[in-house]
C-alpha cells in the first residue's frame, strides 16, 4: 500500500531503474529495492524481510539452479489508499543475484538460528544505507 502516490513515484515504479539488493547473515535476510526517478536519482526505497522457513513445508517449491543464466521474476503490485491497483510490473533478478538469494534460502533452511537480533540490528539503520552496505544489482524488465 503506497498512499498518496505522487505521478513522479508512480512513473518509477512503472518504468525506472530498479535496483535490488540482499543482506544475509545467521538466517536472517533483507531483500532491498530501490527505484530510481527520471533525474537518475533513487526516488523510492523498500525494505523486504524474507525467511523461506515461514513457508508452509506442502506450499514450498525450491527452484532448482539449473543454468548460469537463470532469473528468478518478482511481481511488484502497487495499491493505492483507495485499494487501487495502480502499478503492476514484473521484473527478473539477474544471474548472479539469482544465484545469491537461492543459495542463502539453502542455507537459511538448514540455519538454527532465525537472525532476530541481526534483523532487529538492520531495523535500525535507514534502508538507503543498508543497501550501501549490500550487494546490489540493476533489475532486468
Amino acid at each position: 500500500m503506497l498512499p498518496d502516490i505522487d505521478s513522479k513515484e508512480l512513473n518509477a515504479l512503472k518504468s525506472g531503474m530498479m535496483i535490488g539488493g540482499m543482506l544475509y547473515e545467521k538466517g536472517a535476510m533483507l531483500l532491498m529495492f530501490q527505484f530510481y526517478g527520471s533525474n537518475g536519482k533513487p526516488l523510492l526505497s523498500f525494505d523486504c524481510p524474507f525467511d523461506v522457513r515461514l513457508i508452509p513445508k506442502d506450499k514450498l517449491q525450491l527452484h532448482s539452479i539449473d543454468n548460469a543464466e537463470q532469473r528468478l521474476a518478482i511481481e511488484i503490485h502497487v495499491v493505492d489508499e483507495n485499494n487501487t491497483v495502480r502499478v503492476l510490473r514484473y521484473v527478473t533478478m539477474p544471474p548472479d543475484m539469482t544465484l545469491a538469494f537461492l543459495s542463502s534460502v539453502q542455507e537459511q533452511l538448514v540455519e538454527l538460528n532465525n537472525g532476530q537480533s541481526v534483523m532487529a540490528n538492520w531495523m535500525k539503520h535507514p534502508i538507503d544505507q543498508l543497501i550501501k552496505q549490500g550487494k546490489t544489482w540493476t533489475m532486468g524488465r
